[in-house]
């Protein structure tokens, strides 16, 4: 059965090389209202440290649950953003988050 949710994977590189993992994930997660972090932990990823953040809220009043990925490295920022229209969508969909991460090469 279908989720329909979204896998984003986006980099950009020289622009946010001061900002911190939590600042960055703050603005990453900027257009979410009533956002609700559920749980954020800092955890080695490609020889560095990242921040994994799960949250829930709404977009445009749909209400979405993400998971988030933010990493540091060479200069450059990667974001990972897993978002799911339910927590169980989110659940289901989580595996091919790590699945993609696993072989995600910085």
């Amino acid at each position: 059965e279908a989720t329909h949710s979204i896998l984003l994977v986006h980099s950009q590189c020289e622009k946010y090389d001061s900002a911190s993992l939590d600042k960055l994930t703050s603005v990453l997660m900027s257009g979410i209202e009533g956002l609700k972090v559920e749980s954020s932990e800092k955890r080695p990823f490609a020889s560095r440290e990242a921040l994994i953040t799960r949250a829930t809220g709404s977009m445009d009043g749909v209400q979405v649950h993400l998971q988030a990925l933010a990493l540091k490295k060479d200069r450059c920022l990667y974001d990972v953003v897993l978002i799911a229209n339910s927590a169980d969508s989110l659940k289901k969909d989580v595996t091919a988050f790590d699945a993609l991460l696993g072989g995600f090469r910085p």
